[in-house]
């Protein structure tokens, strides 16, 4: 079932987001946020974009979540997406299903572009992106450092809906 993401929902989403921090170069965080910092992220970013998860009787086996893509008043219409599973479920097409639903949701909302930003050479991510009709926009090299190596990150947009030259002031 997805559904909504609650604050209560933390340390079942710290768990699954540590091994990425710990053990790949999908995030660029080097230490494990704990459940009261993921938290506080979650109530943070629902504040303004949505925050969805799947769940499988009581267990959370993953998360979806669209985020500010830079602070200037500009980019206000464009969003960035973050899509973590449980590591036990990759590669079983929960990840396109989660990121369906948020691409979804946010059609219904006042954006019209959404960025993902993934590590250069994960391929899962890659393959879903494009698949869900992404386009690939650019590559920005050696961004960031991680187990003694230095990372690259390839940029994907997907417009949301039509654009127009009129919008509301407000998100």
């Amino acid at each position: 079932m997805i559904r909504d993401t609650r604050p209560e929902d933390a340390p079942a989403i710290a768990a699954i987001y540590a091994w990425y921090v710990q053990e790949t170069a999908i995030s660029f965080e080097l230490l494990p946020p704990s459940a009261e910092t993921m938290r506080q992220r979650i109530e943070s970013i629902t504040r303004r974009y949505p925050w969805i998860l799947y769940e499988d009787d009581g267990q959370v086996l993953g998360y979806a979540y669209a985020g500010e893509y830079k602070s200037r008043e500009a980019y206000r219409y464009t969003v960035e997406l973050a899509v973590y599973l449980d590591r036990t479920v990759r590669g079983k097409g929960l990840g396109t299903l989660l990121t369906t639903a948020l691409l979804d949701r946010l059609r219904g909302m006042n954006y019209f572009t959404a960025l993902a930003c993934i590590t250069c050479g994960n391929d899962r991510s890659i393959g879903m992106v494009e698949k869900l009709g992404f386009e690939r926009v650019g590559i920005t090299k050696n961004v960031g450092r991680k187990f003694g190596q230095w990372l690259s990150i390839v940029d994907y947009t997907l417009p949301l809906k039509p654009y127009a030259d009129t919008l509301p002031e407000e998100i």
